[in-house]
């Protein structure tokens, strides 16, 4: 089971890694949607978020322990708690990923960062292989391995954020609330 679990661990965790790299660059959105929920932390505290994403995500990647899955599923649930308290204050952009993308937090929202916690809380039972595993296989296999991966993230930050605003222009404007 650890195994089959490892591309979606690794997926989560370079999605995390890559929004904290947008609040790192530009953390005005994030500072914005986290003082309108009553989370008034300012840009430091949306910087800060943005380290600390980087820093479980890279770690995850490098040394997939428990210890490291735990802290993968803490930081997707206090994500969710964070888009809930958004949901609520009816906040328009939740700044997930800093200014490249608008994105509102929405029921799809929250359930997205609900099963990533619940799927990294699952792994951490028996956790799977580190991304080095991908690197120790032949070579044409971990080429293909690192590619699929590649792929998967940036389909999963897609999915997160234009298939969205797309599906709301093709249903009349009505986003998923």
């Amino acid at each position: 089971m650890s195994d089959a679990l490892a591309p979606l661990v690794w997926t989560l965790a370079g999605l995390l890694a890559i929004a904290g790299i947008a609040k790192l660059r530009h953390p005005e959105p994030a500072a914005n949607a986290m003082a309108r929920a009553g989370l008034g932390v300012g840009r430091p505290g949306a910087r800060l978020t943005g380290v600390l994403e980087c820093g479980v995500g890279a770690w995850v990647l490098l040394d997939s322990s428990a210890l490291a899955l735990v802290a993968l599923a803490l930081a997707y649930a206090t994500a969710a708690s964070g888009i809930w308290a958004m949901r609520r204050a009816d906040v328009a952009d939740c700044g997930c990923f800093g200014e490249s993308a608008s994105l509102k937090p929405s029921r799809l929202h929250l359930a997205v960062n609900l099963m990533a916690a619940a799927a990294c809380a699952l792994a951490a039972l028996s956790p799977p292989p580190a991304l080095g595993a991908a690197i120790e296989r032949p070579p044409l296999e971990a080429m293909a391995l690192i590619a699929g991966l590649g792929a998967a993230i940036l389909l999963s930050y897609l999915a997160l954020t234009a298939l969205p605003r797309a599906w709301s222009a093709y249903d009349g404007g009505q986003e998923a609330r």
